[in-house]
């Protein structure tokens, strides 16, 4: 996407991207991800993601503000395959995209075709894995895990068991999936603000294996939690 000049967005901009996301989509599949998504077992799974906003930028630490110059890039996925040409024309004919208060003109939407095989992946916005714990008083408390710790992957692949089930009705007959952080210096730990609440993710490669029905949806829909704002977008890399 081409921008007139510069774009200033808040540093914690997920909110305001994923807005954008489904107003420039405006049908009534982006009106059923938003209100209702996939359930299972109490849960509700949107089943799609986006990456952070990828071009030459700045932080202006003193307003906390993220400025853009020159063109801006982001991945979009969705896990039902059968609506990607659909998107990708509606977007087409809108050209425009209201990012916040900017309007940016596109210039290129193309599909990113990948294989549902084991492979090396690179985030292009934070993994974020969480389990929720009570405290002596009663009170939930969010622990945040980092990919060194082995509920981290266990947690993953129970997410996306459950949203296989939530958009088949079923169990996948073959639930292996596994992911593993590749280079542990470089991975980084992201810590974000989304409507006040804090959120922690990882950034970095993993190598991911298992079944070609769940890689498939790790592709699609991301992984770990909290995909509909932006979270768990994930891209193949070569090997």
């Amino acid at each position: 996407m081409e921008n007139p000049g510069e774009v200033r967005l808040p540093i914690h901009y997920n909110q305001i991207l994923q807005a954008s996301v489904l107003h420039w989509l405006e049908n009534e599949y982006s009106v059923f991800l938003h209100d209702m998504g996939f359930y299972t077992e109490n849960r509700v799974y949107k089943l799609y993601t986006f990456s952070n906003l990828i071009g030459a930028y700045v932080i202006d630490s003193g307003r906390h503000q993220i400025v853009f110059s020159g063109p801006i890039q982001f991945y979009l996925s969705f896990y039902e395959e059968e609506s990607h040409e659909f998107i990708l024309d509606n977007i087409k004919k809108e050209k425009k995209f209201h990012l916040g208060w900017y309007d940016l003109s596109l210039i290129n939407c193309e599909l990113v075709r990948e294989e549902w095989m084991s492979c090396r992946v690179r985030t292009l916005s934070p993994v974020t894995v969480h389990s929720t714990l009570y405290t002596i008083d009663g009170k939930k408390k969010t622990i945040y895990l980092s990919p060194h710790q082995k509920e981290f992957s266990q947690l993953i692949r129970k997410n996306l068991i459950h949203k296989y089930d939530a958009f088949y009705l079923e169990k996948p007959k073959d639930d292996d999936f596994s992911i593993t952080p590749i280079d542990n210096g470089r991975m980084k730990e992201i810590h974000l603000s989304y409507k006040k609440f804090f959120i922690s993710g990882w950034k970095g490669d993993f190598w991911i294996k298992g079944s070609p029905e769940l890689i498939k949806l790790a592709l699609l829909s991301g992984i770990g939690s909290r995909n509909s704002i932006g979270m768990g977008c994930l891209l193949q890399r070569p090997r």
